[in-house]
């Protein structure tokens, strides 16, 4: 009988092509993918050893591309349990693409089905949570359990510090197959981008010293050396295509600045938070405003007041504030609530009303979280406008 089940096994390798043909066009729908995506998906899957950092610059299809991958996969029955996970924003948008373009049904974790269940983690084959739920402490150890042939991470530069809990929980998973989606690898460090390639491939750039020693220029650490040795080393675990060289965006491009006046209110709460950053960024008094904490209220106030509004309610309820500070941030947020008009989105829309033609509005990713939402209709049928999320490229 064993013998039978090898025979069977070996016809079906046999007959079945290599991954020089991809057998998942023939099954994915409502896609036309472009020839860099074809030839990513082939590169990953005959060169890269089952783990891959995909780093697309932003709307060049990354998610089309690890569906792809995932498809061909479970085509050759070399996958069967997945994981994506994702940031909360996005989980019913994976959810959505996977159904719709790949016919693949992924369970939400939290969703009545699931919680049915003891443990959903090992119950289910394909599931999709958001990482700040799956790291809980809760679950942690629930979702470590489960053993998956293949996950997918979505916006991975989210995880690239190796003290945060989000790398720790995908640097414990046990998985077969592992992709990492981001148009930023990195964003401040080049040691972020050693920080996830050690989630794929350990050792691959070596360790954190001889990383830091060989790679990393002294007085700047955004700028590599030895930089032909690096994208060699880079080659097995990595794809990065950029607009330029795909022909994937055609159209002629025009500049403009267009001067945008806030509101008083507005601006009163700019100063404000701006004084704030100040008075705080480098005193040694213990409170929740560390420098990151400061930094990240200055760029949401920067983008809206709706995007800073939940961030002070955060750091108000915090334990470690005196009670001054904790009623100014409290103050802070009330006023970010009454603010209703938003003086970028106005002009944003006044824009959109003069175009007709379709329209793709790039946004700052501490702006998307309350500005707008992702998807909006102008008065003008013709006008439509999409908005996604884009950050520095590297």
């Amino acid at each position: 009988m064993k013998q039978f089940y090898i025979h069977q096994k070996a016809l079906a390798f046999a007959v079945r092509p290599g991954f020089d043909t991809l057998l998942s066009l023939n099954v994915a729908r409502n896609i036309e993918p472009y020839e860099y995506q074809i030839k990513t998906v082939k590169h990953v899957l005959q060169r890269m050893r089952r783990r891959a950092l995909l780093a697309d610059e932003v709307g060049l299809g990354k998610t089309i591309e690890a569906g792809l991958i995932m498809m061909e996969y479970i085509i050759r029955g070399l996958v069967k349990k997945m994981l994506i996970l994702t940031p909360s924003p996005l989980v019913e948008q994976w959810q959505e693409e996977m159904l719709s373009k790949f016919n693949l049904d992924f369970i939400s974790y939290g969703s009545p089905e699931f919680n049915k269940y003891e443990n959903g983690w090992t119950r289910f084959d394909r599931i999709i949570a958001s990482v700040d739920k799956a790291k809980r402490l809760a679950n942690r150890s629930l979702v470590c359990e489960a053993e998956y042939d293949m996950v997918i991470v979505d916006e991975a530069h989210h995880f690239k510090n190796r003290s945060t809990l989000g790398w720790q929980l995908i640097n414990m998973l046990k998985k077969r197959y592992i992709l990492l989606l981001t148009a930023t690898p990195v964003e401040n460090d080049l040691e972020e981008l050693f920080n996830l390639i050690t989630l794929l491939s350990p050792g691959q750039l070596d360790t954190a010293q001889n990383f830091r020693r060989h790679f990393i220029s002294r007085g700047d650490r955004l700028k590599p050396q030895n930089q032909d040795s690096l994208k060699t080393l880079l080659k097995d675990v990595m794809v990065r295509n950029r607009r330029s060289d795909t022909n994937s965006i055609s159209v002629k491009r025009y500049a403009e600045v267009v001067e945008i006046e806030l509101s008083p209110p507005e601006k009163m709460l700019y100063d404000e938070i701006t004084a704030l950053v100040r008075n705080y960024f480098n005193s040694k008094e213990k409170t929740i405003l560390n420098q990151f904490s400061l930094k990240t209220l200055h760029r949401e106030v920067g983008s809206s007041a709706w995007a800073v509004a939940p961030t002070l309610e955060k750091m108000a309820s915090h334990d470690e504030n005196p009670p001054y500070l904790a009623k100014k941030l409290q103050q802070l947020s009330g006023k970010a609530r009454e603010i209703h008009d938003n003086s970028k989105a106005q002009a944003l829309l006044k824009l959109l009303k003069n175009i007709d033609d379709k329209v793709i509005v790039l946004s700052g990713r501490w702006t998307i979280s309350g500005s707008m939402p992702r998807y909006w209709s102008a008065p003008n049928p013709a006008a439509r406008a999409a908005i996604f999320s884009s950050a520095m490229f590297w």
